[in-house]
């Protein structure tokens, strides 16, 4: 039986529940992506697609991520061309595995990206509350409470921090969030900031979370080896007593996330590009799709990639020359952000990939890099169906769909081989 999750070597998302009808009008998943917690979407499903969604992201922005794909359909091509499964390629094998020494696998990384973005779009009240997360010393209570006393926005980086912590007894994926706090607590960059005021530590690590964590994400997942180039962008920003010591564009509009993590990306992306390159680990980050990496032109449907890319920089494009928005009484900050994401992007058209959860990032990227298919229990929709009009696949929504299952036959033949080699039995023993 399927359950909830994305298919990296598909494009399929699945989500086991029924489809809610907001979803099947003709706008519905743009307007999915622009307002995810409106009440016309019920609760599980934009808990499970958002998250869901959020993967197919990451895998138009992470390099490794494709080249991971590309590997696997290339062993694909392989068992097809010669009737027999070669072994797990490097990437496979890496994905899963902690490397020595270091207590996390880039399947780690990449989960705890994605509940990092969750918790910022969807709100750490709501996902509390539809996780149903005890809180039995009404800590987290609290902290909302105080917050709301002071009519700041929706939540604070405590509720945040607390939110990510309490959302630990659901599953592993903020574990590494709650790892790097505790080295940002104990680090020279937090306690240079904290040296006259050393209380409010705790307050300043969360905040070094918050803008570190997205960007050197996102550089990692561009380099030949994740997991060693996030330890290193870690160790290159928390090691240093001016690591930290970053300008910041939301200190006068109640401490906006967004605008810091937009105004650090700018500040840290090009000297962690330079730490990295050093190591051998540079970073290699486009808007194109590794078309040259052997098994991916022919997969059926990551081929069409270079297209969804077109799509984003068509949407981003559209998104610079709009005219600067009016404050409004509970968004004052809305100027100031466009302000601060043109200038981001102008150089680094990339971040859009890299700060996925940035409202205006995500409804491009959801109108360019949808999954392909969703599935639900009781229908499945397919991306061309609602991709915006000047965003739109190269197929149709017939050819998408077969190109999907086709994809996904494909590579269960591949996995039957594998556990068919692994349990020592005949190939086609499993179907």
């Amino acid at each position: 039986m399927s359950t909830d999750g994305f298919d990296w070597f598909t494009g399929l998302a699945t989500v086991k529940a029924p489809c809610p009808p907001a979803l099947l009008q003709p706008n519905g998943p743009q307007r999915f992506f622009e307002s995810p917690n409106h009440t016309d979407f019920g609760v599980k499903v934009p808990r499970v697609l958002m998250h869901e969604s959020l993967h197919m992201f990451q895998l138009a922005g992470s390099s490794w991520l494709q080249r991971l794909v590309a590997e696997e359909w290339g062993r694909v091509l392989t068992l097809e061309r010669t009737g027999v499964a070669p072994p797990h390629g490097p990437l496979r094998t890496a994905f899963g595995r902690p490397q020595q020494g270091i207590p996390f696998s880039v399947r780690d990384l990449v989960e705890c990206l994605a509940r990092f973005w969750d918790m910022h779009m969807r709100g750490p009240d709501r996902v509390l509350e539809e996780e149903a997360f005890p809180d039995p010393k009404g800590e987290f209570a609290a902290l909302r409470m105080a917050r709301q006393a002071r009519h700041e926005i929706p939540y604070t980086s405590q509720e945040y921090h607390a939110a990510m912590q309490a959302s630990m007894l659901h599953d592993s994926y903020p574990r590494l969030y709650v790892q790097i706090f505790q080295a940002a607590l104990d680090s020279p960059a937090v306690k240079s900031l904290g040296r006259n005021d050393p209380g409010r530590n705790a307050n300043r690590a969360s905040w070094a979370v918050n803008v570190l964590l997205p960007i050197a994400g996102f550089v990692a997942l561009n380099t030949s080896d994740p997991v060693r180039a996030f330890v290193i962008c870690l160790d290159k920003v928390l090691g240093d007593e001016e690591g930290l010591r970053l300008e910041t564009a939301a200190e006068n509009v109640n401490e906006l996330i967004e605008l810091d993590q937009l105004s650090c990306w700018a500040q840290l992306v090009e000297p962690l590009t330079r730490e990295l390159s050093e190591a051998n680990l540079l970073p290699r980050a486009t808007l194109t799709g590794p078309m040259d990496v052997e098994g991916w032109r022919e997969h059926p449907v990551w081929r069409h990639l270079p297209q969804r890319f077109d799509a984003l920089t068509t949407g981003l494009t559209a998104m610079l020359i709009q005219p600067t928005p009016e404050p409004e009484p509970q968004r004052p900050w809305l100027p100031l952000l466009q302000t601060v994401l043109h200038s981001v992007l102008q150089k680094h058209a990339f971040a859009a990939c890299g700060l996925m959860g940035i409202p205006p990032l995500r409804l491009q990227l959801g109108a360019a890099f949808a999954p392909p298919l969703l599935r639900f229990t009781d229908t499945q929709l397919c991306a061309t169906d609602f991709a915006a009009s000047i965003a739109p696949w190269p197929v149709t929504a017939l050819e998408l769909t077969a190109a999907v299952e086709d994809a996904q036959h494909r590579h269960r033949a591949l996995r039957n081989a594998d556990f068919a080699a692994k349990f020592g039995v005949k190939p086609g023993v499993f179907g």
